[in-house]
């Protein structure tokens, strides 16, 4: 709001209070972040600048904005670990959503997850699970694949569904987490047809299904939680899977975070 005019690399080119023969001084510079634009989104590196950067955290075949899909938007006033662990979170389903599934799979099984380190240097997780009655075979169940690239992208497919999301994810503070979804689906009708059904899809996901997820992470405690603060099962594959990658990227600063480092890495190892 005073005019102030820089370059790209932060430079300062005009200072029109001082006149346009002014001298500029050095150290009149904007800091300047790295940013990436791609998929639709901007990317931010908060790090110190150095030539061997990672790759973006993507996951291929992930929807990107475009007129045959649906995007938006939100602000939840929920910690970006706890949303994290929700958003992976697949055997919740049948106690906090009944009413969208009334039919009470219980069942989780067969389940997969595994950590693949990408030569980009971006890490991701990849889980199968299937839901299902108890007595069921695996097959009559209802089968979901998360894929995450960490920190906090998220890519759900459904089985026998057209229907794939992306989800970003990005910490406001540390008790908010800026959200942003994308939904596709492709119909034998395309063009119109599928923008139609992925905004319904959209819709009906944030306004009947993520309200009972935000409900429950708004209210877990403590909300900057750790491994350390859970007790995990086989079902929480992907879950362990992250905090693992966390403490991995805290590296010598995750004693900071978590007092008792030693127990939670016991528990990773016994139920990642």
């Amino acid at each position: 709001y005073h005019g102030f005019r820089f370059t790209g690399a932060g430079a300062c080119t005009a200072m029109p209070c001082e006149g346009p023969d002014a001298k500029i001084p050095a150290r009149m510079r904007a800091e300047v972040p790295i940013v990436r634009e791609a998929h639709g989104l901007i990317w931010l590196w908060q790090g110190e600048a150095r030539e061997d950067l990672p790759g973006l955290p993507w996951i291929e075949g992930s929807p990107v904005p475009t007129r045959r899909n649906a995007k938006i938007e939100d602000v939840w006033p929920v910690s970006f670990t706890r949303i994290m662990e929700g958003m992976q979170d697949i055997h919740h389903l049948p106690f906090a959503h009944r009413k969208i599934d009334p039919f009470e799979r219980m069942r989780l099984d067969p389940t997969h997850t595994e950590i693949e380190h990408g030569q980009d240097g971006v890490a991701r997780i990849h889980s199968v699970a299937t839901i299902r009655h108890e007595h069921e075979a695996p097959e009559k169940g209802y089968t979901f694949r998360i894929d995450t690239a960490f920190p906090g992208l998220i890519r759900l497919g459904f089985d026998d569904s057209k229907l794939v999301g992306t989800i970003v994810l990005c910490p406001v503070d540390a008790e908010r987490t800026w959200l942003w979804a994308c939904y596709q689906i492709e119909t034998r009708l395309g063009g119109v047809i599928d923008r139609l059904v992925s905004e319904l899809s959209l819709w009906f996901e944030f306004r009947f299904v993520q309200p009972d997820d935000l409900r429950m992470t708004s209210t877990s405690r403590p909300q900057a939680c750790t491994i350390a603060d859970h007790v995990l099962v086989r079902a929480d594959g992907p879950i362990a899977a992250w905090h693992k990658l966390r403490r991995q990227r805290l590296g010598q600063h995750a004693h900071e975070h978590d007092p008792i480092a030693a127990e939670s890495d016991d528990k990773l190892r016994a139920q990642a």
